[in-house]
């Protein structure tokens, strides 16, 4: 879990050192509670080790949490990657997809969200645009319109 100090991402708000104030001030209280204190006299990569086996630790809880309550972590985490991309303008550190397939230029991309974007509108209506037109859906449903809004997003999410 090594990373560079970097610049941070933009913050058009202005909210960003309040957003994260706020998740240092609840893990502090995680650590406090449950986690190993980083205590003073350890060296600099000791600490953060530390720092980060208490956020991993506190990752696992928040897993467990949700099973008991029913949520959908990864649900929510895509979410707060949408949430943390508008705050960073698109051009934050976190959340960077993982590339397991091919990798797109920005206009590759764009054309795909498009083209998604296009059959979501005619899909769900008379005539929809897939299963009658396209042998792709020879062993596979077409998606709904609310479905292929899910996949947009995912997309955009990385995952």
């Amino acid at each position: 879990m090594k990373t560079k100090a970097r610049a941070l991402p933009p913050d058009p708000e202005q909210m960003n050192s309040r957003r994260a104030q706020w998740a240092a001030e609840a893990f502090e209280q995680f650590i406090q509670a449950h986690g190993k204190p980083s205590l003073p006299g350890l060296g600099e990569t000791l600490r953060r080790e530390i720092r980060e086996q208490n956020l991993s630790n506190l990752l696992a809880n928040l897993a467990h949490m949700c099973d008991r309550d029913g949520i959908d972590l990864s649900g929510r985490l895509r979410l707060a990657a949408v949430h943390y991309w508008a705050a960073t303008v698109g051009a934050g550190i976190q959340f960077r997809p993982q590339q397991a397939g091919p990798s797109f230029s920005r206009g590759e991309w764009a054309t795909v969200l498009h083209g998604l974007r296009m059959v979501q509108e005619r899909a769900d209506g008379p005539g929809d645009c897939m299963s009658g037109n396209c042998d792709h859906f020879t062993e596979a449903e077409e998606l709904t319109s609310k479905e292929i809004d899910a996949l947009c997003q995912r997309l955009n999410c990385g995952g």
